[in-house]
């Protein structure tokens, strides 16, 4: 069994060790107000080389989580250094030494030496408490963590060159650049007049010229045109005065469109409209009331004689009158 390279839980229902499999590296600087280096190491365990506990007991592959405030970050100077940590949680740096196994727990006490280093890794030696991993309630003894493993050393290198780099030098606020003149823009009178000494201007000042207004030829307006960057001339301040002194052109008037003249009906068109004005307009016809029908007359047969009307009234016949015996009977 090879035990530079392995990670061993000593509980109390017997061990476990497990192979490393992978160890990762991080560094965290300090910032204002902190002293020391945190290097954070991570271990991830692989295959079981040697079990004695029981099946039940046993968990997964467990991996451990350490920060170790350290005084440098060459190699060769933290070799032979013990770094000890008591308490598992950091609040001030947010730091956390912890064991997985089922859930995560704290690791406590911790002893982490460096034993060895190589040109691209270095040896750890490291050991720890914690609480049993399938007993989380206390019921049972602590479990004792044991570390021999290697991890790599580039992360390390990585942060010394960064802190070894001379801050930029900052550029003082007064120093300003000097102004470069583009060499497609020739310079006026006026600028060069300013960059020469006094000396030079009463030597080679001009005579004063009147100055003639511009003649303009045309009303028209000139079209605009926009010309290239870089490529216009600056005015010379005889021109500015000619342009204020030049009278500005009166805009010319624009006649507005003339209409269309509307369209004269034709001869016949308004004969035929003058003759539907004057044509009589027709009266409606009066519609005669609906003739009665004449009552039916009866006919000869059922017609009766004033003497039929009165033999039928002898032929009904009368009742008896009531005598006096009837009446008392």
């Amino acid at each position: 069994m090879n035990s530079e390279n392995t990670l061993r839980l000593q509980r109390f229902c017997g061990h476990e060790v497990y192979a490393v499999q992978k160890g990762e590296v991080f560094v965290n600087l300090p910032h204002e107000g902190e002293l020391a280096i945190l290097l954070n190491l991570e271990f991830h365990s692989g295959a079981l080389i040697e079990c004695t506990t029981p099946d039940d007991e046993r968990g997964d592959e467990p991996s451990i989580e350490v920060n170790l405030p350290i005084p440098s970050l060459i190699a060769s100077e933290l070799v032979g250094k013990t770094v000890r940590v008591k308490k598992a949680l950091d609040r001030a740096r947010d730091t956390w030494n912890r064991i997985y196994v089922f859930e995560h727990e704290d690791l406590r006490e911790i002893a982490a030496t460096f034993v060895e280093a190589t040109a691209e890794d270095c040896r750890l030696s490291l050991t720890a408490r914690t609480q049993d991993p399938n007993h989380y309630d206390g019921s049972k003894p602590e479990t004792i963590v044991k570390l021999e493993g290697w991890f790599p050393l580039a992360k390390l290198d990585e942060a010394a060159k960064s802190m070894a780099r001379p801050p930029a030098p900052a550029k003082p606020a007064s120093a300003k650049p000097a102004s470069v003149r583009p060499a497609s823009i020739k310079p006026t009178a006026a600028a060069v007049a300013a960059e020469t000494p006094a000396t030079e201007k009463r030597a080679t000042r001009p005579s004063p010229r009147p100055v003639e207004p511009a003649k303009q030829t045309s009303t028209q307006q000139p079209t605009p045109t926009r010309a290239k960057q870089g490529s216009a001339k600056r005015p010379t301040p005889a021109k500015k005065t000619a342009q204020k002194l030049a009278p500005k052109p009166t805009p010319a008037k624009q006649t507005p469109p003339k209409k269309a003249p509307k369209k004269q009906p034709s001869k016949q068109v308004t004969a035929k409209k003058t003759a539907r004005k004057l044509a009589p307009k027709p009266t409606p016809a009066k519609q005669a009331p609906p003739k009665k029908a004449p009552k039916k007359q009866p006919s000869k047969s059922t017609r009766q004689t004033p003497a039929k009307k009165r033999a039928s009234k002898k032929a009904v016949p009368r009742k008896p009158a009531r005598t006096a015996t009837a009446r008392k009977a």
